[in-house]
């Protein structure tokens, strides 16, 4: 565990427990909780269990912590699906901490075996949390602090597992589901900061895609004003039951009057702007307040400051360009990897992991991240990872 301080008293502390990354980023009005829960690789798997042994793990961190989970995402085989729910809820029975805010469950095969993936959790302490709904069914949780509130909404759809419809129309759909529940919480789009979106069978369709999301964006005006406006997101492949054609998260963060809260754009100089190759995100958005910086890093790959993918078929150097690609970003704001508290790490092939183990070996994205297959947004591109990170103003 390490611990740095600073005078205005925010302060970070880290603890590792098994196969459990926690990082808790302490300001004086709040703490934020980052739990980062891989389940072990290898062998055949019973995801019942698998989850049951993780939940209960990850419960004890946060009652000891006095942690509310705001959002949270599970990675694992779709068939494991049900298992893994019943597990969490064995896990889980009695508990508050968690609420009635259902996980986004993903598609995110394991690298070895079978079963689950891992977790990524978002809890918080020392607020006010609130639920929120929209149609009747609890979408996310609001987070009232002296400075702001932040929204964390979850599952976020355009449709039903058992309604099909047009890709596209389920992209507007879920884009304008989003806007309508920020708009009953007093947000608007430009509040958002940060956009979890997983995309089912993503290389069929990407185009489209961004094409959809530039529509919403130019409606909700974010795009086309004079003064865009883009959050930090990724944008990665992630099944989900049903004909469900694509699944989002998203963070939202509005300051109260009178607050020092501040957000902030980063760009990569090693990279150009994403919405420069038709993808409306930012490479990473800050949010500054109570002496303490947390940086949302969207999807990062092996993409050049032209927009070009790199050294394709050559995963080691795929690997160590984006690890660089993440550093640059980061680096602008005092940071490195040692001071990420999440990350997802994304391989095309499961034979790589091994290859991601030799190459970052030693770094904390081999400790905090949770690792999944998944197809990136082009063929040629063999890794992706998208990371939180935190640090001291």
């Amino acid at each position: 565990m390490s611990q740095h301080t600073q005078p205005l008293g925010a302060s970070i502390h880290r603890a590792v427990l098994r196969n459990i990354h926690l990082a808790r980023v302490q300001r004086p009005d709040h703490e934020e909780l980052y739990l980062s829960a891989s389940a072990p690789q290898g062998g055949l798997a019973d995801p019942r269990a698998q989850a049951a042994t993780l939940y209960g793990e990850v419960a004890a961190l946060l009652s000891e912590h006095n942690g509310v989970v705001v959002q949270e995402r599970l990675y694992g085989a779709l068939a494991a699906q049900p298992q893994a729910e019943a597990g969490r809820a064995q896990a889980l029975q009695g508990l508050s901490a968690f609420g009635d805010v259902p996980p986004t469950y993903l598609e995110g095969l394991p690298c070895s075996g079978e079963g689950l993936a891992g977790v990524h959790l978002c809890a918080v302490a020392g607020a006010d949390v609130q639920s929120i709904s929209h149609g009747g069914l609890p979408i996310g949780r609001a987070v009232d602090t002296p400075a702001a509130t932040y929204l964390y909404l979850s599952g976020l759809r355009g449709t039903t597992p058992n309604e099909p419809l047009p890709r596209v129309e389920q992209a507007l759909r879920a884009f304008g589901k989003a806007n309508e529940a920020l708009a009953s919480q007093g947000f608007t789009y430009r509040d958002v900061v940060r956009t979890w979106i997983y995309i089912h069978d993503i290389l069929a369709w990407y185009d489209d895609f961004n094409q959809a999301r530039n529509e919403a964006y130019r409606q909700f005006g974010l795009l086309g004003s004079g003064e865009d406006y883009l959050p930090a997101s990724t944008g990665i492949q992630g099944r989900s039951p049903g004909h469900l054609e694509l699944t989002m998260d998203l963070l939202a963060a509005r300051a109260k009057p009178g607050s020092d809260l501040e957000t902030a754009r980063l760009h990569n100089p090693l990279q150009n702007e994403a919405y420069a190759y038709g993808s409306a995100f930012a490479r990473a958005m800050e949010v500054v307040t109570g002496g303490a910086r947390t940086i949302y890093v969207s999807g990062t790959a092996p993409i050049d400051e032209f927009g070009d993918s790199m050294h394709q078929d050559d995963i080691d150097a795929q690997i160590e360009r984006t690890v660089r690609n993440v550093e640059a970003l980061i680096g602008t704001r005092g940071l490195t990897l040692d001071d990420l508290a999440q990350a997802t790490v994304f391989l095309k092939h499961p034979q790589h992991y091994d290859r991601f183990l030799r190459v970052c070996a030693g770094t904390r994205l081999a400790e905090v991240g949770v690792c999944m297959v998944a197809d990136v947004c082009r063929e040629e591109l063999l890794f992706e990872f998208d990371a939180v990170a935190a640090g001291l103003v």
